[in-house]
């Protein structure tokens, strides 16, 4: 620390002021000429001068950080203040306590030390107060050693913070969605059994639910169907479903039974101009660890959708095949989506490995419909033609 570690200093600051005052005093009743008050406030404010450059900077530094202050303070109050039944919940709000101050009083003398630095603004204050008392460098002195009895413990209050936000959370959700169900867990080596599961995002007027179930490890499903037909949902709300789960919080399903399990997806890769990358070569980056991981003995639970997307159709299906066989391999479960229906042939090479799903969209009157529901099999409808003849990108 700048000021505290400099002995001198702090003698100073004891005895000096203590001079300045009493000379005053005595000059005042007329023992003394005015003279030596004005000198030994100048050499004050010399000493002060000297540090000027530095305590400017550290008002800079704090006068930023009041409103965050008094904000953590108001939040540190709320948590120590409450009354708590939960165990765990107690043994956080113990840990903001050490050596019998509670860590808003810390932090609430911390603000008011800030705060004072704001009334060096007024520059008559700020040369009487620097020519008695030297109250830049006494006020130094005080943010140090409350940042020194702080900072030890300042890094934990912010996880307690976090963890009770979190919870809160975690609790506002669970109150405002009294229809989700609480996730169960199985005992086998995975397991995902989903009674009509849908995204947790969704409104119920407009949310569709599926169920859908895989058991074990080695189980890939492959997910077909039309472009909008709902399978980039399917994928987005069982990862989050299976995120929420694995957290203890409500999912949005009916039932849920899981074992849980690292989430690995490779959704939305995208290029980049700065790092010189195409589409192609950062899904190949991110794949490339997945394999890594798996390799290590990791077990995942992996989401994939639409892989590959960056080559010809060919090698796109070649390469699709591949991955997929690697990912039996190495005891990994989850879904791919694809529009390559040619990937539903691998349930005949891994009839215990793979399971086909699809989502379908029906053409009736001339209008495209979809039902958003999870069948059985691999879809056989496309509608990228139709589409682009009925917005007139393509002729009749």
């Amino acid at each position: 620390m700048e000021f505290i570690n400099k002995k001198w200093l702090l003698i100073v600051l004891k005895i000096a002021p203590v001079i300045v005052i009493i000379v005053s005093i005595i000059s005042m009743l007329g023992y003394l000429p005015g003279e030596i008050v004005i000198g030994a406030g100048i050499i004050q404010l010399m000493i002060v001068g000297s540090f000027l450059k530095k305590i400017n900077a550290a008002h800079n530094r704090t006068s930023k950080t009041a409103n965050a202050l008094l904000m953590y303070e108001k939040l540190l109050n709320i948590i120590e203040n409450e009354t708590f039944t939960s165990k765990y919940l107690i043994d956080l709000q113990e840990q903001l306590k050490s050596e019998n101050l509670q860590a808003s009083t810390k932090i609430k003398a911390l603000k008011k030390v800030v705060k004072s630095f704001d009334n060096r603004m007024n520059l008559i204050y700020a040369v009487l107060s620097n020519f008695f008392i030297m109250q830049d460098l006494q006020l130094m002195v005080k943010l140090e050693n409350l940042k020194t009895s702080i900072l030890p413990s300042f890094t934990n209050w912010f996880s307690v913070i976090a963890e009770f936000d979190a919870i809160f959370s975690f609790a506002n959700y669970a109150n405002n969605n009294p229809s989700f169900c609480t996730p169960k867990l199985s005992e086998k080596a995975f397991e995902l059994d989903i009674k009509n599961g849908g995204h947790p995002l969704l409104h119920h007027t407009v949310r569709v639910s599926n169920s859908f179930q895989l058991g074990g490890l080695q189980q890939m499903a492959i997910v077909t169907g039309a472009n909008m037909a709902g399978k980039s949902t399917f994928l987005r709300s069982t990862g989050t479903n299976l995120i929420l789960a694995a957290t203890g919080a409500p999912v949005c399903a009916d039932e849920y039974t899981f074992s849980p399990i690292n989430i690995f997806t490779s959704v939305r890769a995208s290029d980049s101009l700065h790092k010189n990358e195409s589409y192609f070569f950062a899904e190949l980056q991110r794949l490339k660890k997945m394999i890594e991981k798996l390799k290590s003995g990791e077990k995942l639970f992996i989401i994939l959708d639409e892989m590959l997307r960056g080559t010809n159709s060919k090698d796109k299906h070649a390469g699709s095949r591949g991955l997929i066989e690697q990912l039996i391999q190495f005891k990994a479960s989850g879904l791919v989506a694809t529009h390559d229906i040619e990937l539903g042939n691998l349930i005949e090479q891994y009839p215990k490995n793979i399971i086909n799903r699809r989502f379908e969209a029906a053409i009736n009157d001339g209008k495209l419909t979809f039902d958003y529901t999870l069948k059985e099999g691999v879809s056989q409808n496309l509608n990228a033609v139709f589409l682009m003849r009925k917005y007139g990108i393509i002729s009749q």
